[in-house]
């Protein structure tokens, strides 16, 4: 007499997606993934916007990663430490540089 056991929730998981061929099937579905790119952020003006719009563009578009140009953070020429952390905890996730840095 043949006996059989009850399959695993994994084994019974992989049986229900079996392919024609008994290879299983996955699918992947694509998943959109929302940039912000900012421009020049200049001086404290800049910071100050910065600081005031991002945390609610962040919420509204559900962005995934924001980049940011800030090479003029920093009284519109180059970035200090306390510019990169006020910016930095805005929100922005990757600091592009130019010449003045």
């Amino acid at each position: 007499m043949l006996k059989t056991e009850p399959l695993t929730p994994l084994e019974d998981s992989l049986r229900a997606r079996l392919g024609p061929h008994g290879t299983v099937e996955t699918r992947i579905e694509p998943m959109p993934v929302r940039i912000l790119f900012i421009g020049d952020i200049v001086g404290k003006p800049g910071r100050v916007m910065l600081t005031k719009a991002l945390p609610a563009l962040i919420a509204k578009w559900d962005l995934h990663l924001v980049i940011a140009n800030a090479e003029n953070a920093a009284g519109g020429s180059g970035l200090n430490a306390h510019c990169f952390d006020e910016i930095k905890r805005a929100g922005v996730d990757v600091f592009t540089m130019g010449d003045h840095v």
